[in-house]
């Protein structure tokens, strides 16, 4: 392994970590101690805090000239959101403009969910970052005195470790990283205030000690998005304090351990190993942030970061959708480390800002993009102009594997079958039940859904029906959950079943790729989607191997501006599928088929299932998808079911286009 990863680093955050599991018990009388060394180690930090942010680098010098002067309609839209936030309008979760007054920092709940990442979420203080752009824009007071009443109301709300905010490491580290980098959009006006920059600075080394003292890991040791984002904060704290003997000291240890998450986590495809295509867009986003400051300020990088970056950002542009969304995989909870572009967030599947990102990064040929400063603000506020790209054609059709994602691309179609190996072995994360389930989306439209995340603790049940199999676009076979879910812990999983790649291959009209998965001692199933390139139809057939009379129960949930159109029976011949002859000895044209018209926003498409009528009957249910955190919608979900005796065979076929569907 390389030299440079840092054993006594990691060895310490364990040995951290083990203590307060032991001492949880005695968390009250431990952490007076904590205060006591706080307010010893701020002693030994106080005072120049307005210099220090004044010498910090964190964005271009002239960024707010450029945007006011090249992008007006931008410039605009920063103005409204950092109005509607003196107005105590926020954007929390799957609530985007929502009000809260009083603003309260604590005993906040909404929306009849009593979950405690609400209170977390306002806490973070993302707002404070827009009001820190607005007052680079226009230098208007306004903000700066929202930003001073805000910091003050929630210093004395949050006496340091007691209450709610002072629970999570990770939470503290994510406010700490957006108090500073909103203090250095005042960095002018903080000079003149000595008074409330007293204040401020014994908030920022208070976070410090924290955070410092409470470095998460999970519960069998291994380091997650929880511990890169406290060693992120940390390592902000520590280039503001550098020029200190405290934070000189501890600079590059913290960049040694966040190399050493960054090797751990991340594989040799560039993915993150928490089985969750968002949890990797967020720990993307903290290290290309920890990256860009780090650079900034003359930290030299260790070898990882240029290695595994590039391979994560290849991995996001190959998940994206045409229309440039990622898909829900595992849990999403709509969290970021800082929201430096766009506040008040209309979709959180978009990360063309952290391409761009790593575009002026890393200059990678691979996933060249149009850097339009409305989606990718946050690099422009970085380092000033971007390059106008050249404009690249459509994307032809590629099938990639990477760590059990299957993705098949074509211009207009982004299907994903999904078998992805446990990141913790014998701990779920923020996996789901989701071995071997399709999604898909046509000419950027979504068709074929995961059921999300909707929530962790503030509905057990809902956390475990999100989670199960039968929220999930595959075959449940005799009721049984893929992997053992529970509700104590609600991160714990049982990992029974893995998934391997069986077939994968590309031809000059077709590409194919099959994943098996394992049921108990005598079940086999085998999912294979073939993808034509000429006209982008996909085709996908169960085959389910054992003995006995089994109940299968296949699903596909559709999203919930998909409407049905029409249904009918036995209408559209297999064969019109140029591609579907050479699927040798198929058998779905022996099967009952079963055509539907599917409409989303005027797109298209005709599908066709194929089963056995005899053992098997289609249904059409309702059920509940969730997009954004604490926030569910009705959809809808095609279902076939039935006790059928094994070995037995299921297909799909989807093709763009309303076909005739008249017998």
């Amino acid at each position: 392994m390389a030299p440079f990863i840092p054993r006594k680093i990691k060895f310490a955050v364990l040995l951290r970590a083990g203590f307060r599991l032991l001492c949880n018990p005695f968390r009250r009388l431990c952490d007076p101690i904590l205060i006591i060394k706080a307010r010893r180690r701020y002693r030994k930090l106080s005072g120049g805090l307005a210099v220090r942010l004044a010498r910090l680098n964190i964005g271009h010098e002239n960024a707010a000239t450029i945007i006011m002067e090249n992008h007006g309609e931008l410039s605009e839209n920063i103005l409204q959101e950092a109005d509607r936030i003196l107005e105590h309008r926020f954007c929390l979760l799957g609530f985007k403009d929502i009000k809260i007054e009083p603003l309260r920092w604590k005993g906040f709940s909404s929306m009849g969910i009593d979950d405690i990442k609400f209170p977390w979420e306002l806490n973070r203080l993302y707002h404070l970052i827009t009001l820190g752009k607005a007052y680079a824009l226009n230098s208007n007071p306004k903000y700066y005195r929202e930003f001073e009443t805000q910091i003050y109301a929630w210093w004395q709300s949050n006496p340091p470790f007691l209450g709610v905010n002072w629970k999570s490491g990770m939470e503290a580290s994510i406010r700490l990283f957006n108090v500073i980098i909103a203090s250095w959009f005042f960095r002018k006006e903080l000079s003149d205030r000595s008074e409330f920059v007293l204040v401020l600075e014994k908030l920022v080394v208070t976070h410090l000690n924290f955070v410092e003292s409470h470095l998460e890991v999970n519960r069998l040791g291994y380091t997650n998005n929880h511990t890169v984002a406290c060693l992120a904060g940390l390592l902000l704290g520590e280039i503001l304090y550098r020029d200190t003997q405290t934070g000189s000291k501890w600079l590059d240890k913290t960049l040694d351990a966040l190399s050493q998450c960054l090797w751990e986590q991340v594989d040799e495809h560039g993915v993150q190993y928490e089985n969750s295509t968002y949890y990797h867009c967020f720990v993307l986003e903290i290290l290309l942030y920890c990256y860009a400051i780090s650079s900034k300020n003359g930290l030299e990088m260790p070898p990882v970061w240029n290695q595994k970056l590039p391979k994560m950002l290849f991995f996001l542009s190959e998940m994206q959708t045409v229309k440039d969304r990622i898909p829900q995989i595992g849990d999403s909870d709509n969290g970021n480390l800082i929201r430096l572009g766009r506040y008040f967030k209309d979709d959180y599947y978009r990360f063309n800002h952290l391409l761009a990102m790593g575009q002026v990064l890393f200059s990678p040929e691979n996933f060249k993009m149009t850097l339009d400063p409305q989606q990718c603000e946050e690099a422009v506020w970085l380092w000033g102009n971007l390059k106008p790209p050249d404009l690249h054609p459509l994307t032809p059709p590629t099938l990639r594997y990477r760590n059990g994602y299957t993705i098949f691309k074509g211009p207009q179609t982004f299907a994903l079958l999904n078998g992805n190996p446990p990141g913790y072995r014998t701990m779920g994360g923020h996996k789901h039940n989701d071995l071997l389930s399709i999604t898909y989306s046509y000419s950027g439209k979504e068709f074929l859904v995961d059921s999300g995340t909707y929530c962790y603790s503030g509905d057990k049940q809902a956390r475990l029906k999100f989670r199960g199999t039968a929220a999930h676009n595959t075959i449940m076979i005799d009721g049984r959950e893929q992997n053992g879910i529970y509700t104590s812990p609600l991160f714990a999983m049982n990992i029974q079943a893995e998934c391997q790649l069986v077939e994968m291959s590309e031809g000059e009209h077709i590409m194919r790729a099959g994943l098996k998965l394992k049921y108990g001692r005598d079940i086999l199933h085998q999912r294979t989607v073939s993808f034509s390139r000429d006209d982008e139809t996909l085709c996908m057939i169960d085959e389910i191997q054992g003995t006995g009379t089994h109940l299968l129960e296949s699903r596909l949930h559709l999203y919930p501006d998909v409407k049905i159109l029409n249904a009918g029976e036995g209408a559209e011949p297999l064969g019109q599928a140029n591609f579907i002859k050479d699927l040798d000895s198929s058998g779905l044209d022996a099967l009952t088929k079963k055509v539907l018209k599917l409409e989303n926003d005027g797109i298209l498409l005709t599908i066709t299932l194929f089963y056995d009528k005899d053992q098997q009957d289609f249904s059409v249910s309702n059920s509940l998808y969730s997009e954004d955190y604490g926030v569910v919608l009705d959809n809808q979900v095609l279902i076939i079911k039935g006790a059928t005796k094994l070995p037995a065979r299921l297909g799909l076929l989807i093709r763009p286009g309303g076909y005739d569907t008249d017998g």
